[in-house]
């Protein structure tokens, strides 16, 4: 199966663990059963106890995270607790790393964009959208800097117009 992580640089000869080309529910019993599966593998791949992997996994949804516990993860691993959607995808990330695509890649999603300039087939996106900052304005947009307030030169000025008229 060609996933869009393979289409962005995986390896080729490296075996394929628990990637999927598109995200799925979570909650369909088939699923969760997959999951598990892939929470043991990726256990047994990587070498780490119940604890260790539960840090691990915390990581690899948040830097910031707390470590999932071990026995929380045991529960996870046997189908006591159910896995959910944001430890479902930190398994797909784990899965994708371990077969040799690196961490940006095996993070990245696609979405539809409109872009205004060309860009190439499974380029990756680093900016984190807002919303432009013209009262009426709905446009969601990556800013070319951290400054960048409105998405286009034409709110820009019309910013600069009501501010005008407000201080008059």
């Amino acid at each position: 199966m060609v996933t869009p992580h393979a289409r962005m640089g995986r390896q080729e000869g490296v075996k394929k663990v628990g990637v999927v080309s598109k995200p799925y529910s979570a909650e369909s019993s088939a699923a969760q059963a997959h999951l598990r599966s892939l929470l043991i593998e990726l256990m047994r791949e990587r070498g780490e106890s119940l604890a260790e992997f539960g840090a691990t996994l915390a990581r690899t949804i948040d830097t910031d995270r707390q470590p999932f516990s071990r026995q929380y993860v045991y529960r996870l691993k046997v189908g006591q607790d159910p896995i959910t959607v944001e430890i479902a995808q930190a398994l797909q990330v784990l899965g994708a790393m371990l077969d040799g695509v690196n961490e940006l890649q095996a993070r990245a999603h696609y979405v539809r964009v409109l872009a205004i300039h060309p860009l190439p087939d499974d380029v990756i996106v680093l900016g984190r959208p807002r919303g432009c900052e013209l009262a009426g304005c709905r446009i969601q947009f990556v800013p070319a800097s951290p400054a960048q307030r409105y998405c286009s030169a034409e709110c820009r000025r019309e910013a600069d117009r009501r501010r005008r008229e407000s201080t008059e």
